[in-house]
């Protein structure tokens, strides 16, 4: 039987640098939150981008991080900052920030919303996103 899972999108990263060799090659990434505090995650390349980077790239380079997101509002007290998203990182690819945040809220602008489609719980809690095509 096949539910609706939770609505995903991508968080929109900058790629700041090249971390580590290891394969299949560690990056840092950086993005602000809706209060403009940056906040910095390190992990494997393909998790973050399709393309094919390595220490003699160049930085910055634009990325992406899968998210869940968990709430939108628009906050009433500060209008400058438009609609509000909070997201959480730790899902579908258990990222989190280099201070072990997970949950972020950021700027609409900052997430690119990934197509629901259709996903299945297997086994229950675990959502695995399957090709309506």
């Amino acid at each position: 039987m096949s539910a609706m899972g939770p609505e995903l999108g991508l968080l929109v990263v900058q790629i700041v640098r090249w971390v580590d060799d290891h394969f299949p090659g560690f990056v840092a990434c950086e993005f602000v939150d809706a209060w403009k505090r940056v906040h910095t995650l390190i992990d494997k390349v393909p998790m973050v981008t399709a393309d094919d980077l390595d220490a003699t790239s160049v930085y910055p380079q634009r990325g992406g991080v899968r998210c869940t997101v968990l709430e939108r509002w628009r906050e009433l007290r500060a209008e400058e900052l438009g609609e509000l998203v909070r997201v959480y990182i730790g899902y579908p690819d258990a990222m989190e920030t280099s201070e072990g945040i997970r949950e972020i809220v950021v700027q609409s602008s900052q997430v690119v919303w990934i197509p629901r489609g259709h996903r299945e719980e297997n086994p229950p809690g675990i959502w695995d996103w399957v090709d309506d095509e």
